[in-house]
Parts: C-alpha cells; structure tokens; sequence
C-alpha cells in the first residue's frame, strides 16, 4: 500500500509552523544511544528532528518519500536526507544507533517498519517514537479550538489519528519497550503563528480539498476574537509522549 502525502502541498507551512520539540527530549536521546555515531530519523519532514539530532551524533540521516518535504529541510554539515521508504531502508545492517520517528508512525507500515529498524539498529540501539496530543491555550480559545477539531473536521481525521490520540499505546514491535515517558511541548505564540500551526493539520487539508477557504473564516473571526489582541503572545502546551525500544 502507497503510504500518505498529506504534506507535501504545504511544505513551507509545515516547517514554519510546526512546534519545536524540546532540548531536553535530544539530550536524553544522546544519553540513552549506545554511541552517537549515526542518528536515523524516518518520516523526518522537513527535518525538524533530524536538525536538532545533528547537534548531537556526528552523523544523521533524515528519511522521507516526500521530495517536496526535503526541498525544504533544514540543513548541517553532518546531516544527509535520502528520498526513500521507511519500509526499506538502503543502509547496513546494525549500522545504527538511534533511529527516531517523531509524529508520523502512524503513517507508516507497522510490520515493516519494525523489521526494518530492528535491522539496521546496533546491539543495544534505540528506537524513539513520540508524539504530542492536542494544544489547550486556555479559555474560549480551546472551545474554539475544540470545536475546529471535532465538529467542522471530525471526519476528515483519517483512522490512524487515533494512535496520537492514544499516545501510540498498545505497539507491538520486535524491540524491548520500555515505560512511556510524559514530557510537554510549551510555546508562545502570536495568532497568526497559532492559526499558521492549525492550518497544518492533515484533516484541515482535506477538509480544503473539498471546501472553499472562506468556508473557515466565521471560525477563525470566533479564534481571533477569543484571542484577543493579536500581537498578544499565548502559552500553548502540547502533551508529548515518548517510548523508547531497545535492541537486545
């Protein structure tokens, strides 16, 4: 089966307005790695992950079939990106120490993906998957929020959106799991940036692809006045989940 684009026509979006994932989530990363030698991160997008894992392992390789999502990664002297499928990877067995998948495992084949991180990882390696839940701002934002989410786009989240929501609890990999890990993403954002991250969401895009954008804009008048002066900068908080697998 074909996996999902739903990014590609929103690359520069994306990589504007995607959360940064926090400091902290990298240095444990490095630290729980049996060498930092080689950083393997799948469905890496636009890079997000792959970037800030370059600060640490003298070597990263971000993955992605999305060569429109490439065009617009971000860059660093020990940071390689290759066009190709999670499913099958073109590197050597045990050759790596961590491989990550941050926000898109549930894009991917389940089966294959495992067997083929099992592969290449070392003895020892590490698989990291996380991801983050909704946003909660506080207040009338949320119930606007709230409502985009279930109400005007609830069928337009495809099915695999319920292993996010569940914190991709209940995985079944070839890999010695270990206990979740709770961690949070914070941000403060102005409304612009706030309706920018929204406007990346997988069902908004479908949801567009069959509605004209005006369609929106009573709902984005009810964000914008629930906000309040835009130029007003929002704590956003995301739950972030993470579970490690180990290699043994």
């Amino acid at each position: 089966m074909a996996p999902k684009d739903l990014f590609s026509g929103h690359c520069r979006e994306y990589a504007c307005y995607r959360p940064h994932y926090p400091r902290q989530l990298f240095e444990l990363l490095a630290h729980r790695a049996p060498a930092t030698e080689l950083a393997l991160d799948l469905a890496t997008g636009s890079g997000q992950s792959a970037f800030a894992l370059s600060g640490h392992f003298e070597r990263v390789i971000g993955v992605d079939l999305s060569r429109h999502q490439l065009r617009h990664s971000r860059k660093a002297p020990n940071l390689d990106y290759l066009m190709a499928l999670g499913e099958s990877l073109p590197l050597r067995r045990q050759s790596v120490d961590l491989v990550t998948i941050a926000q898109a495992l549930h894009w991917l084949n389940l089966e294959f993906v495992g067997r083929e991180v099992a592969r290449v990882l070392k003895p020892g390696g590490v698989l990291a998957i996380w991801s983050y839940g909704n946003c909660s701002v506080g207040g009338d934002v949320d119930e606007v929020v709230h409502r985009l989410y279930e109400e005007v786009l609830g069928s337009y989240w495809t099915p695999e959106r319920r292993w996010v929501e569940q914190g991709y609890a209940g995985l079944t990999l070839p890999l010695a799991g270990e206990t979740p890990r709770l961690m949070a993403l914070r941000h403060n954002w102005r409304l612009t940036q706030f309706i920018g991250y929204l406007q990346t969401w997988s069902a908004l895009q479908r949801y567009l692809h069959q509605h004209h954008q005006g369609t929106l804009d009573p709902l984005w008048q009810d964000l914008a006045q629930a906000w309040g002066d835009p130029a007003r900068r929002r704590a956003i908080h995301w739950p972030l989940t993470l579970r490690l697998f180990l290699n043994s």
